[in-house]
């Protein structure tokens, strides 16, 4: 089965770009390698713990190092999202122990304690799958729709905790693994989880068990179900804007001298400045991790499990020629389809992939002689006849 789509974010950084465009190429050309390593990860619980957290850790440019994982993580974002739900998909159709009749959901906002208590409890015996992520939109009741469509018993629990010690807790994962989380991010799913638990229960009813676990006092733990605990959830919202109060923590952290500014970046929702000299490329081009930390949970990887995820399938060479990374091409476009478009340079057919091509991509047409400049691996579209113009006027 083919992957979802996989939305490309075109980033301005070189490097970033060059990292997005080889993991999304890589987990196109054959996703096999990734599901392997997933599943041979630890902590995933031979792949029945789904979290696209998780799945970005078997990406080696991500994985590398810290530094590697606060660059990068957008740009392997939304290919471990794809990757992950497929995990979902294969996951929930696995039958083979008939033993597993439980899929449990987990959500909340980063911080909130959630991987801690999944790795800390351990899955049920029971359990087929256990899905970490926000259930906000309708992919998400698409998810429990399908459990339920396999005569599963399936269970919700959403972690409520005081969005301030959240972000503590994003602040200390970010200085130890790399890993912090947006502002955005944060609110929106703090902000919007009463809303989504809403909607499915109102799709499902009691046919889904929800339960909320309010942590907001740590040391006094309280679980309501979905009615008591819509009514403490909406109390937490009612003390200001989400957001505000985290910008006003971030600005607490810093003026008490915590924090460094690339926490701050991305905090903001920007990748951090830091880089190291060949995160993006590794010597040999495979972009392996090294791989030299300790195996703990979101610390960096050892190469046995990361090695062969970008090795070249065995397909027979297409009669149109990839574009490099860095190139220029000039020449009639001869075939347009959903996902290519096909041009002729030199007497060779080149084959330019849609989603990694910007400009004056409307001027894509068959017939149409088109000058397509890649760096790092995205393509700008001119029309020549149109820069010619521009500088004689």
């Amino acid at each position: 089965m083919a992957l979802e789509p996989i939305r490309i974010t075109h980033p301005v950084d070189p490097d970033r770009a060059e990292v997005e465009q080889r993991v999304v190429c890589a987990a196109e050309r054959d996703p096999e390698p990734f599901f392997v390593a997933y599943r041979q990860h630890a902590e995933s619980f031979d792949g029945r713990y789904v979290c696209a957290d998780l799945m970005k850790e078997i990406i080696p440019e991500y994985s590398a190092s810290p530094i590697a994982r606060g660059r990068y993580n957008n740009a392997v974002h939304n290919t471990a999202a794809v990757l992950a739900s497929e995990q979902f998909r294969r996951t929930l159709a696995d039958e083979r122990d008939p033993t597993r009749r439980l899929a449990l959901f987990v959500t909340g906002s980063p911080g909130s304690g959630k991987t801690s208590l999944i790795m800390s409890a351990g899955l049920p015996p029971d359990a087929r799958v256990l899905y970490e992520g926000q259930l906000l939109d309708p992919s998400s009741r698409a998810k429990i729709a399908g459990a339920l469509d396999r005569g599963l018993t399936v269970s919700i629990a959403a972690v409520l905790p005081r969005i301030e010690d959240a972000f503590e807790n994003t602040l200390r994962r970010f200085e130890r693994v790399g890993r912090g989380a947006s502002i955005a991010t944060m609110a929106r799913i703090q902000d919007g989880t009463p809303a989504g638990l809403e909607a499915i229960h109102a799709e499902f009813g009691d046919r889904v068990e929800i339960e909320i676990h309010d942590i907001r006092d740590r040391t006094n733990p309280r679980s309501y179900d979905i009615r008591d605990g819509l009514k403490h959830w909406q109390e937490e919202l009612s003390r200001g804007s989400t957001e505000q109060r985290l910008f006003d923590q971030l600005h607490r952290i810093r003026r008490e001298g915590r924090g460094s500014d690339d926490f701050e970046r991305q905090a903001r929702g920007q990748p951090i400045a830091a880089r190291e000299q060949g995160v993006a490329r590794e010597p040999d081009g495979s972009g392996e991790a090294p791989g030299d930390e300790p195996r703990r949970t979101g610390e960096d990887r050892s190469p046995q499990l990361l090695r062969g995820l970008y090795a070249p399938t065995a397909a027979p060479k297409p009669a149109a020629e990839a574009p490099a990374d860095d190139g220029t091409y000039t020449g009639p476009i001869v075939a347009v389809d959903a996902k290519t478009a096909t041009q002729l340079v030199d007497g060779k057919q080149i084959s330019h992939q849609l989603r990694f091509l910007t400009g004056s991509t409307a001027d894509l047409a068959e017939g149409r002689n088109l000058t397509i400049s890649y760096r790092g691996g995205i393509g700008k579209v001119t029309d020549p006849r149109k820069q010619t113009q521009g500088r004689t006027r």
